[in-house]
């Protein structure tokens, strides 16, 4: 409910931070649908304020009035090595990721009504997300790089995994429940349903690498390195999202060993883990 009343109160900031840029009223929707080169920075800081007030003001909200779940006081000092395998751990999850996405499109059947439905939002946020990704010299690559895989990876993972997902373990009363459900509304917020699925395993992936190292700061970690990743993939791609025929990313070499690497690491974190004591269940 917090975040649901955040998010109508973030997207009001950002349209004012745009009134306030001279943007007027009636071009604030061609502003965010077909931005021009000149207007990137001005999106950048919308995203940011939008983020940060529909994740971390509910977050606020809830702790004030609440107080913390014992989940979000856990550890917060994991093993370097801990830290160190999940990044390794989420950036080697790339075939797992694309084989999701891939069975993401066959739900999604092509000239279907759902695709007409879903498809031009999608489109809108690929444009939208090229133009942010594509920098020009270094003080658009900071600003980039805040965007893209500063601000999510600090304020998803704060609302998402360290209040949302204790709060949902300690309701069902079952790890798995409480990750797999935080994963599936983590999700459905980026309203993008061509990558649905692929985002619904990451948020997975980064719920189990919270509770398997007890560090909040271990999954943020993780989320900042994918992140910054995929700003990187897509100028190494050409300024594309999609990797291109022929490249290394569309091999079969690179599929085995993305899936010997996601496996491996994944069994040393789970030698590695912290015990799971009752302090998940009784958040």
């Amino acid at each position: 409910m917090f975040i649901i009343i955040c998010a109508l109160i973030g997207g009001l900031a950002a349209v004012a931070l745009a009134i306030g840029n001279g943007v007027p009223v009636n071009q604030i929707d061609e502003l965010v649908s077909n931005p021009g080169l000149e207007h990137i920075e001005l999106i950048k800081w919308m995203n940011n304020i939008s983020q940060i007030i529909t994740f971390l003001l509910p977050v606020g909200i809830y702790l004030i009035i609440f107080g913390a779940p014992n989940a979000f006081r856990a550890n917060m000092t994991p093993s370097f090595l801990i830290a160190v395998l999940g990044v390794i751990w989420i950036i080697s999850s790339g075939a797992l990721i694309e084989f999701s996405g891939m069975l993401n499109q066959m739900m999604i059947p092509e000239g279907s009504w759902l695709e007409g439905a879903l498809k031009p939002t999608e489109e809108r946020a690929a444009v939208l997300t090229s133009l942010i990704l594509n920098y020009s010299g270094t003080g658009s690559l900071i600003s980039t790089i805040f965007c893209i895989a500063v601000i999510p990876a600090v304020c998803e993972e704060i609302a998402f995994r360290g209040v949302l997902q204790p709060l949902l373990i300690g309701a069902t009363k079952n790890i798995h429940a409480g990750i797999w459900i935080s994963a599936f509304i983590f999700s459905f917020f980026h309203f993008q349903f061509f990558g649905f699925l692929p985002r619904l395993l990451l948020g997975a992936m980064l719920g189990y690498l919270f509770v398997w190292s007890g560090g909040l700061w271990v999954s943020i970690l993780a989320h900042f390195a994918n992140n910054l990743l995929a700003i990187f993939l897509f100028h190494h791609n050409g300024m594309t999202l999609e990797a291109p025929e022929g490249d290394f990313q569309t091999g079969v070499p690179y599929y085995v060993i993305s899936m010997v690497v996601f496996i491996g690491v994944m069994v040393l974190l789970l030698k590695k883990r912290i015990p799971q004591s009752g302090w998940l269940l009784e958040s």
